[in-house]
């Protein structure tokens, strides 16, 4: 069975800040900014930081190839050395960059083009960004089914009403497919 653990960040995105100026909630400004946030980055490098030392294989998706770049610098700063998969990266490369590093980065469209390691080593999944789109979440979570381990799904957790939106639709799409939850906060948010 699955796993997918909503670990609670801490961060918190005022809705005055997502807003057009019609007063609609504008979801390409607050995944920016969200990305963008280098405490949200830095609070989730650490927490994927523990999970390798506790000898997980992990691929971590985003939306956003910006977030891509600051995550991985992150992960630098803490003496990881992640894999990076995205558009550029030639579709014979990916398995290769996958099966070679612990940690791998991806932009999150990659999780539809087949990613797998041969070793079936690769036991967990992360979202950076809130993810709803159910097709991209099972198929995600489908990378890391192919473990003898069971998999993880880590979707992270902002205190906001749009963020907490679209993990309660992770949520349910979980329990709905018969996953264990565990919910967890980050060290800095307790």
């Amino acid at each position: 069975r699955a796993v997918l653990h909503v670990v609670d960040t801490g961060i918190e995105i005022p809705m005055d800040d997502i807003k057009d100026r019609w007063g609609d909630i504008d979801n390409t400004t607050l995944m920016t900014l969200l990305a963008e946030n280098e405490e949200r980055t830095g609070r989730i490098a650490r927490h994927i930081a523990k999970l390798r030392k506790e000898g997980r294989v992990v691929i971590a998706f985003s939306q956003r190839l910006a977030q891509l770049d600051l995550f991985i610098q992150a992960m630098r700063d803490l003496g990881f050395d992640p894999g990076r998969i995205d558009g550029r990266v030639p579709p014979k490369e990916r398995n290769r960059i996958l099966e070679t590093h612990g940690l791998t980065v991806a932009i999150t469209r990659t999780a539809k083009l087949g990613l797998d390691r041969r070793d079936k080593a690769l036991n967990t999944a992360v979202f950076l960004l809130p993810e709803r789109t159910e097709l991209t979440i099972l198929q995600a979570i489908g990378r890391a089914q192919r473990a003898d381990k069971p998999a993880h799904l880590y979707a992270y957790r902002d205190k906001n009403p749009v963020c907490r939106r679209k993990i309660q639709a992770v949520i349910d799409l979980c329990r709905h497919e018969g996953w264990v939850l565990v919910k967890e906060k980050l060290k800095e948010a307790q």
